[in-house]
């Protein structure tokens, strides 16, 4: 009974932190910081790195386009995202936190291995689940 309470503390201690908006914005500041590391065609990748930052199933909406993703189909798409991008960066003009939600408008800027650069301006909407974990992402986006 003991053991069951301690656990049971330990879930009802997490559950309240990740209730907390600086908890969500910390993670989206984070998973900007992790887009800049293995997003680029010289960094590495492994679905493991993706089980860092996402729940088992989420959704990805891009200017409308619905995805169902996993684990492994968000690891495919990623490595032909990557393939062509030296670096990427974002400017975020302000974080706004809902409960569980973060909305994040930013621009992006992307460049490419070819010597190009392309600049977007988006508004980003992170969702995550108690455990912090991304469950839906969706962004609007238009290129500059």
């Amino acid at each position: 009974m003991k053991i069951f309470l301690i656990i049971l503390m330990e879930f009802v201690s997490l559950s309240l932190i990740a209730t907390e908006p600086n908890f969500y914005i910390s993670k989206a500041k984070s998973l900007l910081e992790w887009n800049k590391e293995h997003l680029t065609n010289q960094s590495s990748l492994n679905v493991d790195d993706i089980v860092e930052l996402f729940a088992p199933e989420f959704l990805i909406v891009a200017n409308g386009r619905k995805y169902n993703a996993n684990y492994q189909s968000y690891y495919e798409f990623l490595n032909k995202f990557r393939a062509d991008i030296d670096t990427i960066d974002y400017d975020v003009q302000e974080y706004l936190s809902t409960q569980n939600t973060i909305v994040m408008p930013l621009r992006a800027t992307v460049k490419r291995s070819v010597g190009t650069m392309e600049v977007f301006e988006a508004i980003m909407l992170i969702k995550y689940n108690n455990f912090g974990k991304i469950i839906h992402w969706q962004e609007v986006y238009s290129k500059l």
